[in-house]
């Protein structure tokens, strides 16, 4: 399988509401494990549909316990087609990454598994092998949350029970979309796309507070949920996360 890589130091110099009822078939949860599954992605990269399907598979296989995003970066937008979704923030993010799991290259599709694991985001062997031993771990924390629409806003309410060295991210996420591709590698495709991050916050953890973020142009609250999780500041290791649906 082809994928494409982009060494780090030359590329900076150019949550369980909202999910079906849980199947049947599904293993147990022991001590309600859960995977937080990012992946980093680009319209203009011809690898990344591949990947995007198989984390399409993975949420519609688990029904509780994992949440996957997409994050869209911006580096593949000189090769004539600029991804709407793309934001240098999650490039950023993707190198934060790259630093701190001692990586020296940052790629598309790059999926990682609780902030701990990372891998080609189309080997769905191996993602679906990383996000079972996640679930097998309980939590190490614990959030609350609440997501209420008012005109273009969305007030996110939360609490974190322990906040001691932790980072919150909170994520807006747009639960479908599809792009018509006329340039670059998917040229002539229509691509389909599930949980994509339009908004990311992330701050220290405090035991409560309340972020306010805008709803994209457009769009309805309907068409969004929000997705929180408690990351370590220092190894950022995942170690709490939940979803709600806006009311």
């Amino acid at each position: 399988m082809r994928f494409s890589k982009i060494i780090v130091s030359g590329l900076f110099s150019l949550f369980l509401f909202g999910k079906d009822c849980y199947s049947q078939q599904q293993e147990s949860l022991p001590n309600n494990g859960f995977a937080v599954v990012e992946l980093f992605t680009s319209d203009g990269c011809s690898s990344c549909p591949a990947a995007e399907t198989a984390l399409s598979q993975l949420n519609d296989e688990h029904q509780q316990n994992v949440y996957v995003m997409e994050f869209h970066v911006d580096y593949w937008n000189y090769i004539g087609w600029k991804d709407v979704f793309s934001s240098s923030e999650y490039t950023k993010r993707q190198q934060q990454y790259a630093n701190v799991l001692g990586l020296s290259t940052t790629y598309t599709p790059q999926a990682i598994v609780n902030g701990k694991n990372e891998l080609v985001g189309s080997d769905k062997s191996k993602l679906h092998s990383l996000v079972k031993a996640a679930r097998q771990n309980a939590p190490e924390n614990v959030i609350g949350l609440t997501a209420k629409a008012k005109a273009d806003n969305i007030t996110i309410s939360y609490t974190v029970a322990n906040t001691r060295g932790q980072l919150l991210n909170i994520a807006l996420v747009q639960k479908t979309a599809e792009t018509d591709v006329r340039k670059g590698e998917n040229s002539g495709r229509k691509l389909k796309h599930i949980n994509i991050v339009r908004e990311l916050k992330v701050m220290d953890a405090r035991e409560k507070g309340e972020v306010r973020l805008a709803l994209p142009k457009g769009r309805a609250a309907s068409d969004f949920i929000v997705i929180a999780y408690t990351q370590s500041k220092d190894a950022w290791k995942i170690t709490g996360a939940t979803e709600k649906i806006i009311d």
